[in-house]
């Protein structure tokens, strides 16, 4: 209806190849150029689980500990130097981002991860 009255015969499968291919080719051409600047440099798992100066430990709270009943903030594992308590496993269920006010259980286990800004090599000895 509309193209009767502008009378224009309309547009036909590769009208608009003259305009959208040199527009591809342009931002194929920018992406590569870019995506380098743009995204940040993503390094495999394997190199950032190798970097010397970050580690993990995992602490297991012994049947009669004086820790088992404490909460985490008590037994003074909430501002250990370099450490940072990530995770409990308690009876098979993971809890993250434990509060300062959880209280540890006997045969839990605690994840702490490492910070590498402290620039140590090996971990810290902790009496438990």
């Amino acid at each position: 209806m509309i193209m009767d009255y502008m009378q224009h015969p309309g547009l036909r499968i590769f009208d608009i190849l003259s305009t959208g291919l040199p527009s591809a080719v342009i931002g194929f051409i920018y992406l590569l150029w870019a995506a380098p600047r743009l995204l940040p440099l993503r390094r495999p798992a394997a190199l950032m689980l190798a970097d010397p100066g970050g580690y993990t430990v995992e602490v297991l709270v012994p049947p009669g500990s004086p820790l088992s009943g404490s909460c985490i903030e008590d037994a003074e594992l909430r501002h250990l130097p370099r450490l940072y308590l990530v995770v409990i496993n308690r009876a098979g269920h993971v809890r993250a981002a434990v509060g300062p006010r959880e209280v540890l259980m006997e045969q839990e286990m605690g994840s702490f991860a490492s910070s590498s800004a402290g620039g140590a090599a090996r971990p810290p000895r902790y009496e438990v």
